[in-house]
């Protein structure tokens, strides 16, 4: 009897979609040096004469892009050779690394806040042209395990590198930090090197002079087709409920449980955990599962656990729970996101996602001010009561994203090509391209996403 090895195992994607391999780790390494650049960005922030404004200053600096230019830099996303760009993003980050400490010294404040500007911008652009590349790069088959295993690297990758970070700056100080984010960024761009520039060219870019108007036209895909409207609004609703969490957990981990930084420190460690762990759970769902369903059971679990936290007993209860609720937030994100990469297609990828996460981001710079005036109000155990219902809540859109495409309302009001959003209106097969037997089990499933649509009548 032969043993049979796991068939969606990461080492059977590596081999069967062996350009993948170079951009995970191409992926992974620049995610280890970015999260020591982060605590050392911070520190480095907090030496200012007034730290809170310091650190204030330079997280506005960091997240602000992806809010303001990331819906810019999603048209460029779908008129560009996709690894240029993520070339061009790590080539820029190498610099913008190395010279944080000259711009503080020289310039100061202000200095430090146009290089944090300009570091995170480029990320934003790495993010959504990799976002954008890996549906056509893997196939629908290894779709979800690619995204898992993106997602699982991303925190194991955060927990190393902020303790790295924090190695470096106790002991040899504020300047090393930075120069490791830079020789991690160039090692990435020698991994994206070696993929072959054609595993990222978009297919119908549309006219180069029309920039703006490609634009519009990602709003208007994004309002136009059903699924994808749902799932933004989906997303949005959900980071209402997500927003307060941050807050919510130290006022949980002081107030409710009496555990402490102690406490608090051990449940942020166990959300990585959570997150981690999910990660690779949902890089395990075989391809023929419905995503819409795992995001809908997953809000469901999630929701469960959030309000479970709210009045966990005890500090191991409490551990136990986040970690769940960590995980379920992992699968359903996942799962999400090849959802959405399989409903948009390639020449639009780029708008939709840097639209919808910009979109996203609105109401959680709202609500996360005022988060900690809610627990004042209303107590840690009713907000957690809230975000677990208004999680749940989103359960019914879910579903409405499991409907057969001759269910979806129709709402195509736009017209001209692929690249300008085309006229006709799209079904989507639903298989799941299963892996075959014989001589064609060895070829991996390169399906690429944007057959899967076809134009109806």
């Amino acid at each position: 009897m032969t043993s049979r090895r796991p068939q969606h195992s990461y080492r059977a994607l590596f081999v069967q979609v062996s350009e993948f391999k170079w951009l995970w780790s191409a992926r992974a390494i620049s995610n280890l040096g970015d999260a020591a650049h982060f605590v050392a960005l911070l520190w480095l922030a907090s030496q200012a004469p007034t730290a809170s404004r310091g650190v204030g200053t330079i997280v506005f600096a960091l997240t602000t892009p992806a809010v303001i230019v990331g819906p810019f830099i999603g048209g460029l996303v779908d008129r560009t050779n996709r690894r240029k760009l993520l070339l061009t993003a790590d080539l820029v980050r190498i610099f913008t690394a190395a010279f944080v400490p000259w711009a503080y010294r020289a310039l100061g404040l202000e200095g430090l806040f146009v290089l944090a500007f300009v570091h995170s911008l480029f990320g934003v652009t790495f993010s959504a042209a990799l976002a954008a590349s890996i549906p056509e790069l893997v196939g629908t088959r290894w779709l979800m395990g690619a995204n898992g295993l993106l997602a699982t690297t991303a925190q194991v990758a955060q927990v190393a590198g902020s303790g790295l970070g924090g190695l470096l700056v106790a002991q040899v100080g504020l300047v090393i930090p930075f120069w490791v984010d830079a020789v991690t960024f160039a090692i990435s761009a020698s991994f994206i090197f070696l993929v072959p520039s054609r595993s990222f060219e978009v297919a119908n870019p549309g006219p180069r002079s029309a920039y703006l108007e490609t634009l519009k036209t990602g709003l208007d895909f994004a309002r136009s087709r059903y699924p994808v409207l749902l799932m933004i609004v989906i997303g949005t609703f959900a980071t209402v409920g997500f927003a307060p969490a941050p807050v919510a957990l130290v006022a949980l981990a002081r107030d409710a449980l009496r555990a402490g930084s102690a406490g608090y420190g051990l449940l942020q460690a166990l959300i990585t955990v959570g997150l981690a762990l999910g990660g690779i759970l949902a890089s395990q769902i075989p391809p023929g599962w419905s995503k819409a369903t795992i995001m809908g059971l997953g809000y469901v679990a999630m929701g469960t656990a959030t309000v479970v936290l709210g009045w966990a007993p005890s500090l191991v209860v409490a551990g136990v729970t986040v970690v769940l609720r960590s995980g379920f937030n992992s699968i359903l994100s996942v799962a999400g996101i090849s959802l959405l990469q399989e409903l948009v297609p390639n020449e639009a990828r780029g708008r939709v996602f840097t639209l919808m996460s910009a979109i996203q981001e609105i109401p959680r710079a709202v609500i996360v001010p005022l988060s900690g005036l809610l627990v004042d109000l209303v107590g840690v155990s009713a907000v957690y009561a809230a975000m677990g219902v208004l999680s749940v809540a989103t359960v019914k859109s879910a579903e409405v994203a499991t409907k057969k495409p001759h269910e979806w309302p129709r709402k195509n009001r736009t017209s001209g090509q692929v690249g300008e959003m085309p006229a006709p209106s799209y079904r989507l097969r639903w298989d799941s391209h299963p892996a075959g037997s014989g001589e064609g089990a060895s070829k991996p499933d390169r399906t690429r996403v944007g057959d899967c649509f076809a134009a109806s009548a």
